[in-house]
């Protein structure tokens, strides 16, 4: 069952209680930790023996033990005993086990896509800041730039996982899209660059910053702003206090 890349997951053609309940069985088996691991392991150069396999895994006795059980009594692999005495037991793909595991390799490739760099959309009537601005994040992540705000969309708003909107006086077209920045109405995180604090972080997907601001600095804004941490790793350097007090000096 191929993935179309551009439609995305094929439409389910599973008609029967049994045909579904029998999905429902091994999506919960491949939602534990170390199923996935163990059919992409037998793909790529199984049979193996038991140890060999922990050796391979790094995974302890038991909890390969289990695994390997339930993945045969699911049918996803084969048990092939050679010998008695001594023992000799072999695990490998059953050709169901071979299918689900393209399955799942074609369903990370589709959404590995989608998942690359967030969204992070440049709102800044000055077209200095704003260049300045999107080469510091165009390092990790995809920048969407508005420089005028009757270009603003909703659609734009929509697609943005984080929205820098720099409070210039160049910006004083009030617009709804802009009163939902500040209002938190939409699922975006928002940084707000002023020149002199206005307390415009009025909710907690929000943080202000105030010129003149630092790589640094924004970019950790940005980060705190995402689910879980996602975006580039932050680089390894002194942080943007410190950095602002020398300048000081």
């Amino acid at each position: 069952m191929a993935i179309d890349p551009e439609s995305g997951p094929p439409l389910s053609t599973l008609t029967t209680d049994a045909e579904r309940e029998d999905v429902r069985e091994v999506a919960d088996i491949l939602a534990r930790k170390w199923s996935l691991e163990v059919l992409t392991q037998l793909q790529q150069d199984g049979p193996y023996r038991f140890n060999e396999l922990k050796r391979q895994l790094g995974v302890t006795p038991k909890v390969l033990t289990d695994c390997l059980r339930e993945l045969t009594e699911t049918g996803l692999v084969e048990r092939t005993v050679h010998s008695e005495s001594p023992p000799h037991v072999e695990y490998d793909l059953a050709e169901r086990g071979y299918e689900l595991q393209q399955i799942a390799a074609e369903m990370a490739a589709w959404t590995g896509a989608a998942d690359a760099a967030p969204t992070v959309l440049v709102v800044d009537a000055a077209v200095p800041t704003n260049v300045r601005f999107s080469g510091w994040l165009s390092e990790g992540y995809t920048v969407e730039r508005v420089s005028e705000i009757a270009h603003l969309s909703g659609e734009q708003l929509e697609r943005a996982d984080v929205v820098l909107c720099h409070h210039h006086q160049l910006l004083d077209d009030r617009t709804d899209l802009l009163d939902r920045l500040e209002d938190g109405s939409t699922a975006a995180g928002v940084v707000h660059v002023t020149d002199h604090r206005q307390s415009l972080a009025t909710h907690d997907r929000a943080v202000e910053l105030v010129e003149p601001v630092l790589k640094d600095e924004l970019l950790q804004a940005v980060r705190t702003l995402l689910p879980d941490g996602a975006g580039p790793e932050r680089a390894e350097s002194s942080s943007a206090t410190d950095r602002r007090e020398e300048r000081s000096r």
